[in-house]
């Protein structure tokens, strides 16, 4: 004997996979920053800088806001794009302000170290979605964060009618990689 619910979970397993390959068709390419040649992208329409950053991630999530918190929304519109974070204070203050409750497993020497935080506010309506970070360079005044533009690599945050999600990557890097004459709108303070 079949139950009521027997002839609904194909149905639903159909309505799920085209719902993911929706997506994953919409998000090719849904990023404002330009594509390269090779299907990458960086925060410049240049490919890459000259100096090569080595860089591990400490966290790469989301954090979700809701539609009508104005304040907040807006807090991220200002530190939106790529942030350097020199000190523990303001590494601090950034966490406490944009991942609220976000554990990190890693100690950071901000005597050697430092963090990027890249926040993006590019949300569709229905879902927030980013890549992975390829590689990281830098010339004299300019940050290259090129991604991998794969969308089986992506990940995922569906929006409801009352919150939106804000994607967020912080990596460490040597800050010896960076470049000597960073420019106060790289860094982040408090």
């Amino acid at each position: 004997m079949r139950n009521k619910y027997s002839q609904t979970k194909p149905i639903a397993a159909i309505l799920l996979l085209v719902l993911i390959v929706g997506m994953l068709g919409c998000s090719k390419g849904d990023s404002n920053i330009p594509a390269s040649n090779d299907g990458t992208r960086t925060s410049d329409n240049k490919t890459a800088g000259t100096n090569e950053i080595s860089f591990e991630y400490l966290y790469r999530g989301f954090t979700a806001v809701l539609l009508e918190d104005k304040k907040a929304r807006a807090s991220f519109d200002e530190v939106a794009g790529d942030r350097v974070i020199l000190t523990e204070d303001d590494w601090q203050n950034y966490m406490a302000n944009y991942c609220p409750g976000i554990p990190y497993y890693r100690d950071v020497d901000f005597t050697s170290e430092c963090l990027i935080a890249i926040t993006s506010t590019l949300a569709k309506p229905t879902y927030a979605s980013f890549s992975p970070i390829r590689s990281i360079s830098a010339d004299n005044d300019t940050l290259y964060i090129e991604y991998n533009d794969d969308p089986s690599a992506y990940i995922y945050a569906l929006n409801t009618d009352t919150v939106t999600h804000f994607c967020i990557s912080i990596v460490i890097v040597n800050k010896d990689d960076l470049p000597n004459n960073m420019t106060d709108d790289w860094v982040y303070t408090k």
